[in-house]
């Protein structure tokens, strides 16, 4: 469920031109100046974003040869994670990240009114983990159908959530970019 999960997003960060820090490579010296502060953030992966922006750094998003993490300990676990990803992006944004979540919120509702696209989509994941030689089992193709519901209601709580977990402490979403003091504007190198 947790990989059907990742796929929803995935589709949305391959748009954006989104660094996961799951997957991110890079030379040496490019890296640490887009990850040069990192520590200091609430969403390393949203930090990597603005920085390689700033600095001029290309992004590319392969979606076709990413793979998600393995299984969560559990579906609540699972839905805290993906809650958690979504919260910070429509809380830390640009305005283009929110206008895609509001976007993919809405696609993944008219799947209510169509469900054998989310059939198409859950089919497709399967082959495409397939083609790429990790292990996945035909369970993936209903646990799509749960991965959609937690997705959707992520997606909305997202808009909704004033603070998340993260790294075992409890932090307030603001307008604030990722990263940067309310106050201050960083100088980027």
């Amino acid at each position: 469920m947790a990989a059907a999960a990742s796929d929803f997003g995935f589709v949305m960060m391959a748009l954006y031109r989104f660094v996961w820090g799951g997957a991110v490579a890079g030379r040496k010296e490019t890296l640490a100046r887009v990850m040069r502060g990192v520590s200091n953030a609430v969403s390393d992966d949203m930090y990597a974003t603005a920085r390689a922006k700033a600095l001029g750094v290309p992004i590319r998003f392969i979606y076709l040869r990413l793979i998600s993490p393995p299984p969560a300990d559990s579906p609540r676990t699972v839905f805290k994670w993906i809650q958690r990803q979504y919260a910070m992006a429509a809380r830390l944004g640009p305005p283009a990240v929110k206008v895609g979540l509001a976007a993919l919120a809405i696609w993944l509702a008219t799947w209510a009114l169509y469900p054998h696209t989310l059939l198409i989509y859950a089919v497709a994941g399967y082959i495409r983990r397939k083609a790429l030689g990790v292990p996945a089992t035909l369970l993936y193709i209903p646990a799509a159908a749960v991965a959609y519901v937690y997705t959707l209601a992520a997606v909305v709580l997202g808009f909704l959530t004033s603070e998340v977990e993260w790294r075992g402490r409890v932090v307030k979403l603001n307008a604030v970019p990722p990263g940067k003091a309310p106050a201050r504007r960083e100088a980027i190198p």
